[in-house]
């Protein structure tokens, strides 16, 4: 029984007749998944934020360095996308 359906009919009404729809195993996990990139995404920002304190130029370790993270950054996008796709949103 929902929370709506016990308070209705702790208020003297009847439960109502819809059916409660739990997500699917699939869905749940993918929300989670989501959420764990949701935190992946973060780190890959404050990194981003970092190296932008830093001038890059002439300095072709760094620049490799700042390619590979815009690299990363792309598949994160990616991967997020699919998943929301994936979730139908």
């Amino acid at each position: 029984m929902s929370l709506a359906d016990f308070v209705h009919t702790r208020l003297g009404g009847k439960p109502s007749s819809r059916a409660r729809r739990d997500p699917a195993a699939d869905t749940v996990m993918l929300a989670k998944v989501l959420a764990q990139m949701g935190k992946a995404g973060s780190n890959l920002n404050q990194i981003a934020h970092r190296m932008n304190e830093y001038d890059f130029e002439g300095i072709p370790e760094l620049l490799a360095m700042r390619a590979e993270h815009q690299a990363a950054l792309a598949e994160h996008r990616d991967v997020c996308s699919a998943i929301l796709k994936a979730l139908g949103v």
